[in-house]
């Protein structure tokens, strides 16, 4: 089973269960999975491909 076969289990199961704790912030697994498939939506639009290469730079974030 891949990670994203676990997430969309989970996200079937229990939507609203909290999935991180950061900070004051809780994040479900409904609204991690959105914003994941957003993120993958808007790589895919800027042309990166399954097996390409790319880099992030960000602080330790929720998003990150």
């Amino acid at each position: 089973m891949t990670i994203p076969e676990l997430l969309a289990k989970r996200v079937q199961k229990d939507p609203q269960r909290t999935w991180l704790f950061y900070g004051d912030k809780e994040i479900s697994y409904q609204k991690f999975d959105e914003c994941s498939n957003k993120v993958a939506n808007g790589l895919s639009q800027l042309g990166i491909r399954k097996g390409d290469k790319c880099c992030i730079f960000l602080r330790n974030c929720p998003e990150f």
